[in-house]
């Protein structure tokens, strides 16, 4: 196996390992991806991993004196609306307690089942 990163004009290759149908393929100028290649077999792609951006609304900041007044769902709906506009798409909320979790099940959230894990990448010089 060869393993590199695809390039965005190769894109297309990855249509012989996954029905972009079934496997959603995100596109090559807003991810990247690291294929694994059969060298004996053409330079098949057998395999694939995508790296790419997650949108997430946070933080929601609100001024003391004006909590209670600020309506988070109206605030949540103009970025939806814009959303739409732009084409559609999806975002996750990070709740770290039940209160962030209510206010997300408020707008129409789906909790996941996923526990999330961070990795930190320090850069190069």
């Amino acid at each position: 196996m060869k393993y590199e990163l695809l390039d965005p004009n190769d894109w297309p290759r990855l249509l012989e390992l996954v029905d972009p149908m079934t496997v959603p393929i995100p596109p090559p100028h807003t991810a990247s991806a690291v294929v694994a290649r059969d060298d004996s077999d053409h330079g098949r792609v057998t395999g694939a991993l995508f790296l790419q951006p997650a949108l997430h609304m946070e933080p929601l900041v609100i001024h003391p004196v004006y909590s209670g007044y600020v309506n988070y769902a109206r605030m949540v709906r103009l970025f939806e609306d814009n959303m739409a506009r732009l084409g559609g798409g999806e975002y996750y909320v990070f709740a770290p307690d039940g209160r962030i979790a209510r206010m997300a099940e408020l707008v129409g959230m789906t909790r996941l089942p996923y526990t999330v894990y961070r990795k930190t990448v320090e850069g190069g010089s």
